[in-house]
């Protein structure tokens, strides 16, 4: 031992010890033992011997003597010696140099009692024991084991190591280590953990693939009446005026063209405009005789409620101007009116009231009746997906906007996990007009990841659909003398055999998509002729009459419906002065010197041999005639047109009203009409709509308009007022959707001011006729058809047809490279429509030239012909 045990007390007499301890002892031994221990101490003494060792050589000898001295020197030697001493060393002070095979011992243990039975120590190891020591060393080695130890440590090391090891553990330490790793992990932790991980058992699903994941987006529409109602509950009104205990609520829309006249029946309404001026934005205000029931700012075709108290019998309005700061500005219109659901106060839907129009009312007996309503459509994308996603479109497609991007063009929203973007999109809907109608509202969205890059899709269709009133399971027992004033889902299977007149006008208008709500009332035939009773384009399919007896001196329009009964015997060598009955038995078995003119396809009637010799057909090969003709739309002569002489209709109700649909007019227009009322719904002008005209009882006109095309409502005699429906023109020819509905005087009274030109909504009034006045047009749609006849005996093509047109200019009717072939007396035509305004062109001449050429199919020689028409506006 480099390191002999040293008592606190050294032994008075120390003795030798005769054999070693098989065990080591439980503690240190009281008294120093006379050799030293083949073992060095567990511990150090707590305190150093007393007594130190004999005086030690003055100088280290330079190398160990052969035997050790009798006494220990004071300061151990520079290596150790070969044999252990006898006796321990004695130090003043403990060791403050660990033992081991690199630095002896510089001072002796210390142990707190000798060893009872000293025993020999032995010499120690030259080489390192086969297992750890049971306790660390104080300060570790400077070079690590050359391998790992078989078990972990029992202590924590004091330090971490320099360099991580290049394998992980076989198995993970029971608590985490004290100090962090000096190389990051090469996977990182998903949370920092202050503490031992808790696995449970291991999922049997896989994890998502990140890049499986990479962008999820959501396409959403959803759609709230402006209350906060439901779409889903949109029924059109079954009942059209108030009977019953007073409303809870009355609905009412403003529309800026109506005045202090309207259209309602109430004796008990009293009105003063003060501001002939109607702005579309005004501040609107509802009293009672003691409380404000409504008041805010309410622009052109919005609708708003009223709520009503239930001992409120009338109310006062006050219509002004908006302020700068938003509030009241200059009273336009004051007005009073009953509120009560009587007969006799007939609070009817759609009357106007001054400039607001009746639209809804609710109380207990009637429920709610409301003809329009605010809705408003929602479009939702999100994103759903675990990434941020980029959203890079989202197209909408309604059936009032069409179909748009949302999003500015090249924009992108950015979306992280769980975020929304949404648009919307608000409209009016008469309910009213389009029972039973289905609109689709169609959403689709774009994206991409924004790590991946791989795109996302989705789309959404929400359905919006107006209930209508369900019909009762079986008819009444006998109908009433009154029609409804709505029409029927589906029509009657029988007509009726008389006509009905409604006593109130239908809210619904009739047409190709809804029935008429009645017949129309006029049972008389029509003054003017039906298409049918005029000549038919094309020919009949059979002669009108039996072929007579003798043949005619000239050839029929139309062959013989079959041939003679009997044929000739053998054919004559000359033509006969008059032609036989009937046709030969027998053809011919040689063919005649010259073709025929054209197979027949029945019997040939001949004729009476002309007096003059038959013309050269080398001189007569190619005969084609031009002619112009014009025709005004309605079947009038384009001779006599004269601008209008009159030009406000003043006497009798007129027996027409001519009218141009103009697509940029809007509701605004430009009449001085007291009644008239409009609402646009839609601020679409497109080229072709369908137009409805509609008084009390009947349809006066329906059909599909085009832009710049004029057409003429005729007015019965007892007719005051119309009403107007403009929409667009369905897939499949009829009504579409509503964008326009108006109503209008049409008495020739100086208060209606009928006035040429004026625009009532889209439609600009071109023209009318009554009694007084006669027919004053300021358009005439005139048609000019071009004609080439061949007049010849022989087939000619047709090369070329020239048009010169004060309004088209100069071109070519035909077709590049096409040659029609004409047979004898075949023509071919073109036409060309003119609208010619007769007021801005009083005076003026117009012509139109036509030229023709040809070739004979034979013989290839040339032939042309030429015509004009004039059109003279007096």
């Amino acid at each position: 031992s480099l390191n002999p045990s040293v008592t606190s007390s050294p032994s008075q007499s120390p003795t030798d010890t005769k054999q070693p301890s098989s065990a080591p002892s439980t503690g240190p031994s009281a008294l120093p033992t006379a050799r030293p221990s083949s073992q060095p101490s567990g511990r150090p003494s707590e305190s150093p011997s007393i007594e130190p060792t004999p005086l030690p050589s003055p100088v280290p000898t330079g190398r160990p003597s052969e035997t050790p001295s009798s006494s220990p020197s004071v300061t151990p030697s520079e290596s150790p010696s070969k044999n252990p001493s006898l006796s321990p060393t004695i130090s003043a002070h403990p060791s403050i140099m660990p033992s081991g095979s690199r630095y002896p011992s510089f001072f002796p243990s210390v142990t707190s009692l000798p060893s009872e039975n000293p025993t020999s120590s032995q010499a120690p190891s030259s080489s390192p024991s086969t297992g750890p020591s049971v306790q660390p060393t104080i300060v570790p080695s400077e070079q690590p084991s050359a391998s790992p130890s078989g078990r972990p440590s029992v202590f924590a090391s004091a330090l971490p190591t320099v360099f991580p090891s290049h394998k992980p553990t076989v198995l993970p330490s029971k608590a985490p280590s004290l100090f962090p790793s000096i190389t990051p992990s090469k996977i990182p932790s998903s949370k920092p953990s202050f503490g031992p991980t808790l696995t449970s058992k291991p999922s049997s699903m896989p994890s998502l693939d990140p890049l499986k994941a990479h962008c999820e987006l959501s396409a959403r529409v959803s759609c709230q009446q402006q209350g906060g109602g439901s779409c889903e509950s949109l029924t059109s009104p079954d009942k059209t005026t108030c009977i019953g205990t007073t409303p809870k609520d009355l609905s009412f829309i403003y529309v800026p063209s109506s005045k202090c006249s309207g259209t309602n029946t109430q004796s008990a309404f009293a009105c003063a405009d003060f501001n002939a001026n109607r702005p579309s934005s005004v501040y609107v205000q509802f009293f009672d005789n003691s409380h404000t029931l409504y008041e805010g700012v309410v622009s052109g075709g919005e609708v708003f409620k009223v709520n009503i108290p239930s001992d409120t019998t009338s109310v006062q309005i006050a219509i002004s101007t908006v302020s700068n700061l938003g509030g009241v500005g200059s009273v336009m219109q004051i007005s009073s009116m009953s509120v009560q659901c009587r007969e006799e106060d007939q609070l009817t839907l759609l009357d106007t009231y001054g400039s607001l129009q009746l639209t809804g009312f609710q109380n207990a007996e009637m429920g709610d009746q409301q003809v329009f309503t605010n809705v408003e459509i929602t479009y939702t994308a999100t994103n759903t997906g675990t990434f941020d996603a980029n959203l890079s479109k989202a197209t909408v497609t309604s059936p009032f906007s069409g179909t748009y991007e949302a999003l500015p063009d090249g924009e992108m929203r950015l979306l992280e996990p769980g975020d929304s973007e949404t648009f919307s999109e608000a409209f009016l809907l008469n309910i009213a007009a389009v029972a039973g109608a289905m609109y689709e509202f169609d959403f689709a969205v774009e994206g991409e990841g924004t790590l991946s890059g791989l795109s996302c899709t989705q789309g959404m269709t929400n359905s919006l659909e107006v209930q209508t009133m369900s019909p009762t399971s079986a008819p009444s027992s006998a109908p009433s003398n009154t029609p409804s004033v709505y029409p029927s889902i589906s029509p009657s299977k029988e007509p009726s055999s008389t006509p009905t007149v409604s006593k109130q006008p239908s809210i619904m208008p009739s047409g190709s998509r809804y029935p008429s709500a009645a017949p129309s009332s006029s049972s008389a035939p029509s003054d003017s002729p039906s298409n049918s009773q005029l000549p038919s384009s094309f020919p009949s399919a059979g002669p009108s009459s039996s072929p007579t007896g003798e043949p005619s001196t000239q050839p029929s329009g139309t062959p013989s419906v079959g041939p003679s009964s009997l044929p000739t015997g053998m054919p004559s060598q000359e033509p006969t002065a008059v032609p036989s009955t009937a046709p030969s038995s027998i053809p011919s078995t040689t063919p005649s010197e010259s073709p025929s003119i054209k197979a027949s396809s029945g019997p040939t009637v001949t004729f009476e041999p002309s007096m003059m010799p038959s013309p050269d057909p080398l001189q007569a090969i190619c005969e084609l005639s031009a002619s112009v003709s014009c025709q005004q739309q309605d079947g009038g002569s384009c001779e006599g047109l004269a601008p209008p002489k009159n030009t406000t209709c003043i006497g009798s109700s007129p027996e027409d009203l001519s009218f141009i649909y103009v697509p940029t007019s809007k509701c605004s227009g430009s009449n001085k009409q007291s009644t008239f009322s409009c609402t646009d719904f839609n601020t679409d002008s497109p080229f072709s709509v369908y137009v409805q005209f509609f008084d009390n009882s009947q349809t006066l006109y329906e059909g599909g308009v085009s832009g710049g095309e004029v057409f003429k409502v005729n007015i019965p005699s007892d007719t005051t007022s119309a009403q107007i429906t403009i929409s667009t023109v369905s897939d499949t020819g009829g009504l579409g959707t509503v964008l326009q509905l108006s109503s209008m005087s049409v008495q020739c009274r100086e208060e209606d001011q009928l006035t040429l030109l004026d625009t009532f909504g889209s439609l600009q009034f071109a023209g009318f006729k009554n009694a007084e006045m006669g027919d004053q047009q300021v358009y005439a749609n005139v048609e000019i058809t071009y004609t080439s006849t061949n007049t010849g005996i022989f087939d000619a093509n047709l090369l070329k047809a020239t048009v010169t047109s004060p309004f088209s200019g100069r071109y070519e009717g035909l077709p590049e490279d096409i040659m029609p072939q004409e047979a004898p007396s075949d023509t071919e035509t073109f036409t060309e429509s003119v609208l010619l305004n007769l007021a801005a062109s009083s005076g003026a001449n117009y012509e139109f030239d036509f030229a023709v050429q040809g070739e004979g199919t034979l013989s290839g020689q040339a032939c042309n012909e030429d015509a004009s028409f004039s059109i003279q506006v007096l």
